[in-house]
């Protein structure tokens, strides 16, 4: 869907067209505690935060500030060293990283041949 929106494309452009397409359901974005340090330089950061909210899930070496935004809630799950960053580095790599993702995704991405150098 993404790819079908006008460039650059923004997060807040997606939710948007989220809502258009599927107004019966409700979309809240996740991130890991390693951006939301920077969530804040985000497009249209504070208008993410009131109508969707934000799950943030915990990464090593990425704690928690004191006081969280209004509207972030932190997931209670074990700590991986494991993100989409990293995923796409290993597979344009060409290591197999079927175990991590669900496998109609890995087959799209493969299939698709994405993040080759």
């Amino acid at each position: 869907m993404e790819l079908e929106l006008p460039r650059p494309s923004y997060t807040i452009d997606t939710f948007k067209e989220l809502d258009r397409r599927y107004p019966e359901c409700c979309f809240v974005p996740i991130v890991g505690s390693d951006n939301l340090s920077i969530f804040h330089k985000w497009r249209s950061a504070d208008e993410i935060l009131s109508r969707y909210g934000l799950i943030v899930y915990p990464r090593p070496g990425y704690p928690f500030p004191d006081k969280l935004p209004r509207g972030v809630v932190v997931v209670n799950a074990p700590q991986t060293d494991i993100s989409s960053t990293k995923i796409r580095n290993c597979i344009s790599k060409g290591w197999d990283m079927n175990f991590f993702l669900p496998p109609g995704v890995y087959k799209y991405i493969k299939e698709q041949d994405l993040y080759k150098d």
